[in-house]
Parts: C-alpha cells; structure tokens; sequence
C-alpha cells in the first residue's frame, strides 16, 4: 500500500506545462491529429506534466518494458537456462529448458562443437516441447509451436549438409554481431547432414547405452534482458512473459508498484498484435501506467544492485537506438530508452540524465512510423538537450553465447 501511495503522489501533475506546450505545438499535423498522441513526464523533485495521460493508446515494443518487471521480480536477474544434448552415435536430442534466447547464433555454435565432437552426419535430430528455436522476425504474435522450431532447424539441418537461403543470410548477420561486439569465435562454413528433423514427446536417446549429454547454460536473466531491449526480439520477450507467469502474475506484480488493471491490456510480452481472422488484439496501456512502471523499474533495479543501463538500451547501444538522436551527441549518449513501432504506431519511452533527471513517455498514433520517429527525436533534442549530461556507462557485451557452446 505505501509503494502505491508514493505513485499516486509522483504523479499528482504540477501544473508546470512547458514541455507539455512544445509537445502540442511542434507535433506536425501532417502526422495525424494532436489528439491521437499522449504525453508524459516526471523527476524526482517533483515536476511533472502530461497530454492525455489516461488514454490507452498501443505500447507496440514498450511492451518489453512491462516483461522486464514481470521477469525480473518473478525470476531474478542471475536465472539462467540449461538445455542438454544427447548424443548417441548419428543421432541427436536437444531437452530443451524454454531458454528464451536461443537464436541462430546458438545455432551455429551447436553445430561447430558437434563437429568438434566427431559428428560427420546425423541419421535424426529430435526436440522436445521445451526446447525453443526461431530465427524468423514475426510480423504478429507467434506461440511457440513444435512446427515453428522443425521448420527453422531445418535451415541448418537437412540432407545435403548445406546451409539454406536463410541460414546463409543468418550466418553473414551473425558475423556482423560479431565484428559489433570485437569478438571472433569461429563459424561452421556449413551444416552436417541431417536425414531427419522431428519433434518427440520423450527423448529416445534416454536410455539408450553408449548415450552421452553435454549441457550449455545461457546467459543470466539480466543481460538477456538487455539484449531484448536493446534489439527488440519478440520471441525472447514472449518466452520470458510465459516462464515469469509460471511464478507470479504478471498483473499481481505490476499492483504491487501501482499499475492498475483498469490502465493496461497486455495479451503477450513481445507488444506485437495477436491476430485471429478479422479480429486484432493489441496492448494497450496509459502514459500515466508507464511513468509508473519507469519508476517501478527504477525501484526493482535499487533493490537488486543494478543499474537501468545494465537491463535496458542506452542511446549509445547497438540496436533499435543506434541509428536515434544521430545530429544530438549529448542527449543519445543521456538516454536510456524503449522504442516501440507497428503499423500506425510509434512509442517511445524512458529516463534522460540532466541537470534535473526524468522519465518521460511518449505515444504516437500517425500516418508515418518513421517520421514520427525523427520528430521524437527532435522533440527530445529541443526540449532537453542543453541540460543533458552523459550517462556514466561502458557497454557491455551481448553475445549470447560463449566461445564454446558446452559449458
């Protein structure tokens, strides 16, 4: 009841509009009406203000901002994932842990060490339910299924031992991820040859003599997270809601710090819409609900001994930032934020470092996603940037998978 207490306090708006005016007065109308967008912002000494704060608009990829809290006070930052292979001769069974971040470059560091190990050909590869792998983006909200997973090894794993169109384009984007992050671990130039790819509900390799298991442990929940943020994976963020709602209701959580239902409508973790015939569902939420879920976090991340850096984007970062606030060094190198953007839609929120540091919240419903985002920017820049001061940060790596993919 306190923590609720101290939201409603934080957000009693001051009427001191200044930013709330030059929101409403540089917004460009070819962009859609000023009444489809809302406004927010708070600091810590108690100055606020806000346009529409109450309308539930999209979250688009703020989304992964609620998924963030729900993780994090559900899970804890050091949780890790373990997925273990069975080998027996020619055959292969991944057991897999629902580890939320298991991409292609996972993929191709599986294959090498496989290799390493003596494998020249596979006669069957199986999964179990557990084991969760795509390298395809979703343009609405996919579940994991076992025919999602079949028809992404099979980019990698199939008769001829050659990498599929995809798998080729996902090995030359692994290696720019790798020049990003300064590091080199080596790449299989091509697969093994695979006779079978399929799911199974008990693993055949169990009990089977001669059978050996090698385990790969994933990064903890904390860099995961950032990594989730910092290039907006909705399948890792999906995974993620569903393992934190297996502890805590995620709607119990965000209670806790003052976020009522009434002010979100959350149908997954990742913010894209589910779609089901003519009928679309998307995630809603108040730019009131995330100035509270800033603060939330900001809290969440005391309590733990980490920073908002370690877990969420900062301008400076690889990602769906990197190419934000390029004509403004001081406030991308102030900012640590969220991007959100569907059809329609793009949200941006998060904390700027300044002479007085705030959270801000912005929710636009417009004609053109990527203008929208480049009159954000220069929102930003004009409302902020003289006060703003570099966030005291160094990157930090990435890379989901260390040199060795068995550890």
């Amino acid at each position: 009841m306190k923590t609720a207490l101290l939201f409603t306090l934080l957000l009693s708006f001051k009427a001191w509009s200044g930013p709330v005016e030059l929101f409403k007065s540089q917004f460009p109308s070819s962009l859609g009406p000023i009444t489809n967008q809302a406004f927010c912002w708070e600091n810590n000494q108690g100055e606020a203000g806000g346009y529409r704060n109450e309308a539930k608009q999209r979250l688009a990829s703020l989304t992964k901002l609620f998924t963030t809290l729900s993780s994090l006070e559900s899970l804890g930052p050091e949780k890790t994932w373990t997925t273990t292979v069975w080998i027996n001769n020619d055959r292969v069974h991944i057991a897999g842990d629902f580890d939320p971040w298991f991409e292609e470059e996972k993929i191709f560091s599986l294959i090498e060490n496989l290799k390493a190990l003596g494998l020249t050909k596979i006669k069957e590869l199986t999964f179990d339910s557990r084991f969760v792998f795509t390298d395809m983006p979703q343009g609405q909200h996919t579940p994991v299924s076992s025919t999602l997973v079949s028809n992404a090894l099979i980019h990698y794993f199939n008769p001829t031992g050659k990498f599929g169109a995809i798998a080729k384009e996902r090995l030359l984007s692994v290696k720019k991820f790798q020049e990003e992050e300064g590091i080199n671990y080596s790449l299989p130039a091509a697969g093994i040859p695979t006779s079978n790819v399929k799911f199974v509900n008990v693993n055949p390799l169990m009990n089977l003599a001669g059978s050996s298991l090698h385990t790969h442990q994933s990064k903890p929940l904390v860099t995961i997270l950032k990594a989730m943020n910092m290039m907006s994976k909705n399948m890792v963020a999906n995974v993620l809601w569903e393992e934190s709602k297996k502890v805590t209701d995620p709607l119990k959580v965000f209670a806790k710090y003052g976020i009522l239902p009434t002010e979100i409508t959350l149908n997954n973790g990742s913010g894209l819409p589910v779609i089901s015939g003519q009928t679309r569902l998307d995630n809603l939420a108040s730019c009131q609900s995330i100035l509270k879920l800033l603060r939330a976090l900001e809290i969440k991340a005391s309590n733990l001994k980490l920073n908002i850096d370690e877990f969420v984007a900062v301008g400076t970062d690889l990602g769906s930032l990197k190419e934000r606030f390029l004509n403004d060094l001081p406030l991308k190198e102030s900012i640590a934020a969220k991007t959100g953007t569907l059809k329609n839609s793009s949200t941006l929120a998060g904390w700027i470092e300044s002479a007085k540091p705030l959270r801000f919240v912005i929710l636009n419903h417009v004609t053109e996603t990527l203008k929208a985002r480049d009159w954000q920017d220069q929102f930003l820049s004009k409302w902020i940037s003289q006060t703003a001061r570099p966030r005291n940060y160094s990157s930090e790596m990435i890379y989901p998978v260390d040199s060795n993919f068995f550890n």
